[in-house]
């Protein structure tokens, strides 16, 4: 979510900037069968409670599908409905009772006095787009996977442009998605502050502590982790994702905090080091984005490199942020020159969400305007995750190490895998039909991937194949994607991470 009240100096000159609190409604981009109710929540960011006051008003969500109203709710005191109050940030959650529809797009358009889903200067206003499921996301019972969204930020993200959702949400809203947990990754020069003013250093890390007291709520799984600013060899800075840790990673070289030192940021070697450590696993965040010249001139920010991955034992490479776009055509071809070096590295996909459960809403120019991605939100992007372990009191020791052995997949819709050299792909109406498989079988000797390709004249929601052996007679490591279309003409996309073979025998991951 967007903060508009930061401010250089007094007078600086700001078009987002208002004299009251920052004012924004969110829910869900999609409502799983199971749940009968749609929550929209409602944040109010009070920077600065003395000085920008909010009085209780009236809420109101108008439901409309096919054009026409549907629904009218109201909610006249809303402090019943407040869930999260603090360090300035407050939620409230608004049930709306889910249509009964399936399968089908409907419009969520919540107002509050005379502000209309958010009170930001240069936002669309637009409603929000919520999708009703019929099915759960695809899946196959002979080798299930859990879903996870592997990167997104809470309110312990608060910094001069952005904030993050309370956990509390966070978590509500990936029930409702039909997720099965959450990574929290919080920035790490974000959590060094204090709560109260972003701008201080916190000897006593409350952020920290305050999630690992109690802010991830179990239901469904909440992963601790934190997205750690380390320090390339030419002291620029990117980023690195870490789950399952248990004591607090610095670094703050692209935080824009005063007091920077370079020689005390880690190492990304360091970094990864303090997390394996520690239990944790850790993996390149968002290795295809490029940053801006303003990003490189002023926050020291960088990107991943191939001689990055030099002698480092990264667990994972998030290849995808969002959704399958030029930033995953970037990681993927470096995850590939990875691969064929040896390295092996499985994928996770997240969606670097900072509340945005509906739509992406971050800042395009400084004190001038935001942008908005409605084809990015929180859950889109998912991480397949095929677990061995079914009991819940070893769930997130069991995330850990399926990560750790591969046991991965990302998508945006269908389920794909490789199992014994067989491939399945699962996809529904949501998701749309298979238009296309391909088949990839890399070579360590010729740093070659070669490519097989299933076309479908007749196109199906499933699939199932086994690899034929001579196929896999002269390669190291074979991996799949998969591409579907549902009827409205919407694309998504999955792909697999690579299986190993080692001595002729086809090894399941690692």
């Amino acid at each position: 979510m967007v903060e508009t009240h930061f401010k250089f100096f007094k007078f600086q000159p700001s078009i987002l900037y208002k004299k009251e609190p920052t004012i924004i409604f969110d829910c869900p981009a999609r409502i799983t069968p199971t749940k009968n109710e749609i929550p929209v929540f409602l944040f109010i960011k009070e920077y600065l409670n003395e000085k920008f006051g909010f009085g209780a008003q009236k809420v109101e969500i108008q439901i409309v599908s096919k054009g026409k109203i549907i629904g009218n709710y109201f909610f006249e005191n809303i402090e019943e409905y407040k869930t999260y109050e603090k360090y300035g940030l407050t939620a409230y959650r608004f049930p709306v009772e889910k249509p009964k529809l399936e399968n089908e797009k409907i419009f969520v358009y919540p107002k509050i006095g005379n502000i209309a889903v958010d009170n930001i200067n240069s936002s669309s206003k637009m409603p929000f787009s919520v999708f009703l499921a019929n099915e759960g996301y695809p899946n196959y019972e002979n080798f299930p996977a859990k879903y996870y969204d592997l990167h997104c930020h809470s309110n312990h993200t608060n910094d001069h442009i952005e904030f993050g959702a309370p956990v509390v949400c966070i978590s509500d809203v990936a029930e409702h998605c039909g997720l099965d947990g959450v990574a929290i990754t919080d920035h790490s020069y974000d959590l060094s502050c204090k709560p109260e003013n972003f701008l201080e250093k916190d000897e006593n890390l409350m952020h920290w502590n305050d999630l690992c007291r109690g802010d991830c709520p179990q239901s469904p799984a909440v992963l601790l982790g934190e997205e750690i600013s380390v320090r390339r060899n030419n002291g620029g800075a990117v980023h690195l994702g870490a789950i399952g840790l248990k004591s607090f990673v610095a670094g703050t070289a692209d935080g824009a905090r005063s007091g920077y030192k370079r020689k005390n940021e880690p190492t990304i070697n360091e970094a990864v080091k303090s997390v394996l450590d520690d239990g944790g696993i850790v993996f390149a965040a968002h290795p295809g984005e490029i940053p801006n010249f303003i990003h490189r001139l002023f926050l020291r920010r960088d990107y991943w490199r191939f001689s990055d991955f030099k002698n480092l034992p990264v667990t994972a490479f998030q290849a995808v942020n969002g959704n399958f776009d030029k930033n995953w055509r970037t990681a993927r071809k470096l995850w590939i020159k990875l691969l064929l070096s040896g390295k092996k590295n499985p994928l996770i996909a997240g969606n670097d969400s900072h509340g945005d459960f509906n739509r992406y809403r971050a800042m395009n120019i400084p004190f001038v305007s935001i942008e908005e991605n409605f084809e990015r939100h929180f859950g889109k992007a998912r991480t397949g995750i095929y677990l061995r372990e079914k009991r819940e009191e070893r769930r997130e020791k069991n995330i850990i190490e399926a990560i750790k052995n591969g046991q991965t997949f990302i998508t945006t819709g269908p389920y794909l895998s490789i199992k014994d050299a067989k491939i399945v792909v699962k996809s529904s109406n949501e998701f749309g039909k298979i238009k296309r498989i391909w088949v990839f079988f890399g070579n360590y000797k010729n740093k070659k991937e070669e490519c097989a390709v299933v076309n479908f004249a007749d196109e199906k929601y499933n699939y199932s194949q086994e690899i034929s052996p001579k196929l896999l007679e002269t390669c190291d490591y074979f991996r799949a994607e998969c591409e579907c279309e549902n009827e409205k003409g919407v694309f998504c996309f999955a792909a697999t991470s690579a299986v190993y073979i080692k001595n002729s025998l086809i090894l399941d991951f690692f």
